[in-house]
């Protein structure tokens, strides 16, 4: 298992300058999400830049100098195609989009994008091909009636639906995921929701051939393995690393490849279609021709196999993405001779950012192409750190190496994302790729074999046997004391820093034995300015820390979420949170709104806030009748008071929570307020009665439902 690649030192720049273009055009496809620009903007300053480099072409044909700066204008170049290939994307900038049509109700025609999936609703993506009688374009996600879950609509089939369209929701709650964030990268701005039979099928399998292919071979594949294994995890696990499919896979069984750092099995990537490669160059490997045609043949094959993966696997995205990289290391390695490796890379990620630049924000595009470059710069070196004699503890520390070496382009943006690290990543990761090696290639073997009288019978038990010991190590691993890291935060600016030092060292690591002495030598200015750079990246995180600390420690700050049918509320006064919650609260949707913004304010202990509760530093104070003072604001919660008691005359805030019932006319005749907050957790005739109360006297009000979290 060698992944040292010929020029694979990052040092010498002229070498790579695909990899300079494609940087470039990540960096304007990034700009575009982030900044507005205008696309005759975008336009006249490439038109601009080209006309310079056709000037300075003409005028100056051999200066140095004018050939770095048309080197220079074409990276600006590279940058400003991303920006416009990134504003082209944007669905919803399109002339004809659907929602340059909308009515309050709409009569909708579309084609079936995903195969519906049954949660507390059958949901779809829809591609628009018409709404209230105009073409037009864009997608749209769509809930089924509740009672519609017998519905199964296949990909491809052309719909009619009537119904009120929306625009997605943000989640208001501070650094929770965002589901509208996640859907605006898949092209999907709006949802609607169907009443029960507002919808009627028009045609059927209108999709591409070859998605519709894709789709037959893996739903056939799919019956093999429900047929041949009886246990619902062997299934599960199966399904997913075999054909990416993962509707099968429980809560618990997903958590313990999750919390072993072994989850990336599951879904079917590059590591997969890697495998499949290295099972057939193993096979061509024994033959030592070098000949034209026998080079010919070894390719067509590789590809061959490589693309009918992607068939049986659905075609899903993440494998054809996979896919065309994969293919385009093949040919490059194969058939051209020295071809650099990261060039190669670069120029499959520039193709399918080309397709679709969204890909870009997926993790499963960062993973993967960080994953590699990780292994194939990273494992050489790694490997030579330790001799070995017998094969089978080279092929281990092989494996060990790999797990390593892929970690160290991954930890920042997987901390970033996950605020956790696995403790035990290098054993899971040794067990996982071996072991996934085998229950790739026997599940091939499976599928192939199935209706062989006997020998599939023979296969399918020994499949049953080695999905068993598979999962009964990862859950192993899991049970390890301490095998997460957990509560870990870490901030953008961070990960820059993070990737500037390891782009250092991996600089330091690719100079020769002389020059790596060289370094810290005062009279070579580059090396100079390396070591000057790695020395203020270690200073930047360490005051990153520094300052981290003290924003914590400093923290004063009440919140309230925004979670549906329930109250929480957290009062964060420095290293200490206190928290007030509904009693039947679900931890995992208490979980999904709060944990992350808890993480960053230092992930303090929850301290459930009772009566007469007054914090060391008198930042807060609350009484047996619900007044409280925070930040010098005098609070009061309706659900505590007690109506029969005094109450205070007066309140900044007046929070109204914890599915009260109490009247708004009862408490207001006494008690005068500046600003009222309504939570979900309350009925709807509550809440009406509440908001009308407040317009009525002139109060300020403040719904969750609508306005989103409250924070002071």
């Amino acid at each position: 298992m060698k992944f040292q690649a010929r020029n694979n030192h990052l040092i010498n720049w002229p070498e790579y300058p695909l990899l300079r273009i494609t940087c470039c055009f990540i960096l304007g496809i990034y700009l575009s999400d982030k900044v507005s620009f205008s696309l005759q903007y975008i336009l006249m300053y490439s038109f601009t830049l080209c006309s310079a480099i056709v000037f300075m072409t003409i005028a100056f044909k051999h200066s140095r100098l004018v050939i770095r700066t048309l080197s220079a204008i074409i990276l600006l170049i590279g940058i400003s195609l991303g920006v416009l290939r990134g504003n082209l994307q944007k669905g919803i900038n399109h002339s004809h989009h659907y929602q340059k049509y909308l009515q309050k109700e709409n009569y909708l025609t579309g084609r079936v994008l995903s195969e519906p999936k049954q949660k507390k609703r059958v949901s779809t993506t829809l591609e628009i091909l018409q709404i209230n009688g105009e073409t037009s374009t864009g997608k749209l996600l769509v809930y089924f009636g509740k009672g519609d879950s017998l519905i199964n609509y296949q990909i491809g089939d052309v719909l009619n639906i009537v119904g009120n369209v929306q625009i997605l929701k943000d989640n208001s709650n501070p650094r929770a995921f965002n589901y509208k964030d996640h859907l605006k990268f898949k092209g999907i701005d709006y949802q609607i929701f169907l009443k029960d039979g507002k919808h009627k099928l028009i045609n059927e399998n209108r999709a591409s051939p070859i998605t519709m292919t894709a789709v037959k071979i893996r739903q056939w594949a799919l019956a093999i393995f429900e047929n041949r294994l009886k246990d619902q995890d062997q299934l599960a696990t199966a399904s997913a690393m075999v054909l990416g499919y993962k509707d099968y896979l429980s809560e618990d069984l997903y958590a313990s490849f999750s919390e072993t750092g072994a989850v990336h099995v599951l879904a079917v990537s590059g590591l997969h279609v890697g495998i499949i490669c290295m099972i057939f160059i193993v096979f061509f490997d024994r033959f030592k021709s070098e000949t034209r045609i026998f080079k010919a043949i070894k390719l067509i094959t590789l590809l061959f196999a490589v693309w009918t993966y992607a068939m049986v696997t659905g075609a899903s995205p993440a494998v054809l993405r996979s896919a065309v990289m994969f293919s385009l290391i093949l040919i490059g390695r194969l058939w051209f001779k020295g071809a650099n490796i990261y060039n190669i890379l670069a120029f499959s990620a520039l193709l399918i950012l080309l397709y679709d630049p969204y890909l870009l924000f997926q993790l499963s595009f960062q993973f993967s192409y960080l994953a590699l470059i990780s292994i194939i710069y990273f494992q050489p070196h790694i490997e030579k750190l330790y001799e070995t004699k017998h094969w089978i503890t080279t092929k281990i520390w092989q494996l060990t190496s790999v797990s390593i070496a892929a970690q160290i382009l991954i930890f920042p943006i997987s901390i970033y994302y996950f605020n956790k690290f696995p403790t035990y990543f290098i054993l899971s990761g040794v067990a996982a790729v071996f072991l996934a090696t085998f229950i790739l290639g026997w599940g091939i073997l499976l599928l192939s074999l199935n209706n062989v009288p006997g020998i599939g019978d023979i296969i399918a038990i020994g499949y049953s046997k080695l999905l068993e010991g598979f999962i009964q190590i990862i859950e192993g691993i899991q049970s390890l004391p301490f095998n997460n890291i957990e509560g870990v935060y870490i901030s953008e600016r961070s990960v820059i820093i993070l990737y500037i030092l390891i782009g250092i060292i991996m600089f330091i690591i690719s100079l020769k034995p002389r020059q790596y002495k060289d370094v810290f030598h005062k009279r070579l200015t580059r090396k100079r300015i390396s070591k000057l750079i790695l020395a203020s990246c270690i200073l930047l995180l360490l005051c990153n820390s520094i300052l981290y600390s003290y924003r914590v420690y400093n923290h004063k700050e009440l919140i309230v979420y925004d979670i549906s049918k329930d109250t929480a509320i957290d009062i964060f006064c420095g290293n200490t949170l206190y928290t007030i919650q509904s009693k039947s609260i679900d931890t995992k949707k208490l979980d999904f709104a709060s944990k992350s913004y808890r993480i960053y304010n230092g992930n303090p202990m929850e301290n459930p806030l009772d009566n007469y509760v007054v914090d060391g530093n008198r930042h807060l104070i609350l009484d047996d009748n619900g007044s409280m003072i925070f930040n010098s604001k005098h609070l009061l919660f309706a659900d505590k008071v007690n109506l029969e008691n005094a109450l205070p005359c007066k309140s900044d805030v007046l929070f109204v929570v914890n599915k009260t019932e109490i009247l708004p006319y009862k408490l207001l005749e006494n008690h005068s307020t500046l600003l009222v907050v309504l939570d979900n957790s309350l009925s709807y005739k509550i809440k009406n009665q509440w908001i009308k109360e407040c317009e009525k006297r002139g109060i300020e009000v403040h719904d969750i439902r609508k306005d989103g979290v409250f924070r002071m």
